[in-house]
């Protein structure tokens, strides 16, 4: 074929084995794991944490993230939730409320959530927890 000027590699590649890597974390988020509580957490009204879980597989149902315990002025800290990208108040993918302290996203997709703390409160030994089946 390459007498005559033809390409005869058909334009193949390798295709990439992971389409949509997971994104690096920021410099300290803190890495939960499935199923396990980190607790002892504090923190001051303005200043969020970050965290983050990597689900292993499409549709485990549900992605489930909570807070709890501790002690405070006013409401519990607040959780955003997104998919590969770092939550905000007003961009996520699943927000809790100030009297809930608890996040669903009930089909999740194989890859990193980052979950956001953040407070209109100081608050003091809360703990946070994230389970998928």
């Amino acid at each position: 074929f390459s007498t005559v000027g033809v390409d005869a590699d058909c334009g193949e590649t390798t295709p990439d084995p992971d389409p949509n890597p997971d994104p690096t974390p920021p410099q300290g988020a803190i890495k939960l794991e499935r199923g396990v509580p980190y607790g002892g957490l504090s923190g001051r009204y303005g200043y969020d944490k970050l965290f983050y879980i990597d689900v292993t597989k499409d549709n485990a149902s549900p992605l489930s993230v909570w807070n709890y315990g501790g002690y405070g002025r006013g409401y519990p800290p607040v959780l955003q939730v997104a998919y590969n990208r770092v939550p905000t108040q007003t961009n996520n993918d699943c927000a809790s409320t100030n009297n809930s302290r608890s996040c669903f996203i009930y089909y999740p997709k194989k890859g990193r959530y980052f979950i956001n703390l953040s407070t209109y409160w100081d608050y003091f030994n809360v703990t946070m927890w994230a389970n998928y089946n």
